[in-house]
């Protein structure tokens, strides 16, 4: 008789797969981790805005006043944006990933969910604080782009076309550019003689970071890598997940949802997330106003986010993981962009 062995392929076994669920999704968010998140209250987020008036005077002794003049007010006002992520799971699904030895991971199918839908929520809003249309319909995040990438768009309801007080630096070549150390050096004192103060963190896509990394040798000391800063937000540490550099004292930051081709130059004194506080993180203790930080208890990017199961119909369980949020540049002319940077 001839040999017949029983082959793998000829029995029937369970597939058993390694315990943890690989990601292979890139939902890091370099931004969110930066910028100071400041909760706050209300049906928008509003701040009033000053800009030049007061007038002094050399005069001659005994002299009448002939000029008055004192600094105006303006309405900053920015409408929340609404933004969720939302899953549904059927009765047979939970109950069979229950039931399964592996992937671990899948054995608590809704949290396992849950987990992956606050993940992209964030990822969502990290792009959007960079590209987010203010003015869509429906509202998304009025993303820096529109903050201080433009003088002539509208922001926080006043008409740049009509002021300048409220426009950000703004530089672009019109075509793509070599980047240089006098560009930046440009950059950062055209922010300076605008506001007074120096932007401290820079933001840009991973192309546009190894542009400026190319500038830099080995004997350079204008560049230093870091895997920890400090911005107003406090200390921050980027483990593997990014990289930081400080260049012409300014921490570089490269993140995967930047406009590509673009640098923004941001004092972190006036940028910041802010969301909208619930009645719930009021109970918790959460302050209007107060800078969260990366150790208050609400996770490395408190987002304040709300998780509500929404009605059961059939044999499933819906929810809804939500927050209301914008982001502020209470002074663009703090921060700047540098456009049609050239890149690989």
């Amino acid at each position: 008789m001839s040999d017949v062995p029983q082959t793998l392929a000829l029995i029937i076994l369970a597939q058993q797969y390694a315990r943890q669920i690989v990601s292979q999704v890139n939902r890091r968010t370099t931004l969110l981790r930066t910028i100071p998140i400041v909760p706050d209250v209300g049906k928008n987020v509003a701040w009033a805005v000053k800009s030049s008036g007061a007038v002094t005077e050399y005069y001659a002794d005994g002299a009448d006043v002939d000029d008055y003049g004192s600094d105006g007010q303006a309405s900053a006002v920015l409408d929340w944006a609404l933004i969720r992520s939302t899953a549904r799971v059927t009765g047979l699904a939970r109950s069979s990933a229950a039931g399964s030895s592996s992937p671990e991971g899948n054995a608590a199918l809704w949290g396992q969910n849950i987990a992956d839908s606050i993940a992209e929520l964030a990822s969502k809003i990290n792009l959007g604080c960079f590209s987010g249309n203010g003015s869509a319909s429906p509202k998304e995040i009025t993303g820096l782009d529109t903050a201080i990438g433009s003088s002539t768009a509208t922001y926080a309801t006043i008409v740049r076309s009509n002021t300048t007080y409220f426009d950000p630096y703004l530089v672009d070549p019109g075509s793509a550019t070599s980047i240089t150390l006098a560009q930046i050096r440009t950059d950062l004192a055209g922010i300076y003689t605008a506001c007074g103060e120096h932007p401290d963190v820079a933001v840009c896509s991973p192309g546009v970071f190894n542009s400026v990394m190319g500038l830099f040798d080995s004997r350079t000391t204008y560049v230093k890598q870091l895997d920890q800063i400090e911005t107003r937000r406090g200390k921050i540490s980027f483990g593997s997940f990014s990289q930081a550099a400080e260049v012409e004292g300014v921490i570089l930051l490269k993140d995967k949802d930047a406009t590509a081709g673009q640098i923004y130059y941001l004092n972190t004194n006036h940028v910041s997330l802010v969301p909208q506080v619930s009645p719930k993180m009021l109970e918790l203790g959460v302050v209007p106003g107060q800078v969260l930080t990366a150790n208050d208890g609400f996770g490395p990017i408190p987002l304040l986010m709300t998780l509500e199961a929404l009605a059961k119909t059939g044999d499933s369980d819906k929810y809804s993981v939500k927050c209301y949020l914008e982001l502020k540049v209470d002074r663009p002319n703090s921060c700047g962009v540098r456009k049609n940077v050239a890149y690989s």
